[in-house]
């Protein structure tokens, strides 16, 4: 069985029987808090309210044995006003994909009728900002054909104090974009990012850079990368 041949949607039961298997963990490794990760895919393609009830299960389920942090990666496109409230209400921690300024976004990130995503996903971003604590932060996908500083440059414009940069997946087979033709072409990048966040950026919080060197410095992070 493969991937291709499972739901595309998470049941209920499912949910449950997680939420079940998670206490049992929990009262075995007595543990006191537990972060669970909402990840995708895209989480809120289970819909807003049905994943607001997934978290309150789990929760629910952990009442009496261990305190739940949910955290949430998303690409944006679906959150509202009314998800955004029902996060804060619940402490939940949001994290958005947005790759940089308009042009630069829309290459790469398309709503289901083919149209570039941004604006719904600056209009969600907007609906987070409206609760202080509720937007942890965003990342980028790096395209090595636009200057790092334009993209600081939209972060620190747009209020995006608290974000990194990725580089693309990738694979031996598939090596990344444009790197066989060029194969210094990301390191070139991130130096250039790097010299323009120390330089004129340093209010943002880069934090694969900021990991760098506090690791160089004898300090603990808590980045792998």
């Amino acid at each position: 069985m493969s991937w291709r041949d499972l739901p595309r949607i998470v049941s209920s039961d499912t949910v449950a029987l997680f939420a079940k298997r998670l206490r049992e963990y929990a009262e075995h490794e007595d543990l006191k808090t537990i972060l669970v990760v909402l990840h995708g895919g895209e989480p809120l393609l289970v819909g807003s309210t049905v994943l607001v009830q997934h978290m309150d299960t789990i929760r629910d389920s952990m009442r009496g044995t261990a305190q739940v942090d949910f955290s949430l990666q998303t690409n944006g496109t679906m959150i509202t006003s009314e998800f955004a409230e029902a996060c804060h209400k619940r402490g939940v921690q949001i994290s958005v994909s947005i790759d940089g300024p308009k042009h630069v976004h829309d290459r790469r990130r398309h709503t289901a009728n083919g149209h570039g995503s941004f604006a719904r996903v600056l209009r969600g971003i907007r609906c987070l900002q409206t609760y202080p604590d509720l937007l942890c932060g965003v990342i980028g996908v790096i395209d090595p054909r636009v200057r790092a500083d334009e993209i600081l440059r939209f972060y620190s414009n747009a209020g995006l104090n608290d974000m990194d940069l990725l580089l693309p997946d990738a694979t031996y087979d598939r090596p990344p974009p444009y790197r066989t033709e060029q194969p210094d072409i990301y390191v070139e990048w991130l130096i250039e990012a790097f010299d323009a966040w120390f330089d004129h950026y340093q209010h943002l919080s880069l934090r694969t850079f900021e990991s760098i060197l506090r690791s160089h410095i004898g300090l603990n992070t808590s980045s792998d990368t």
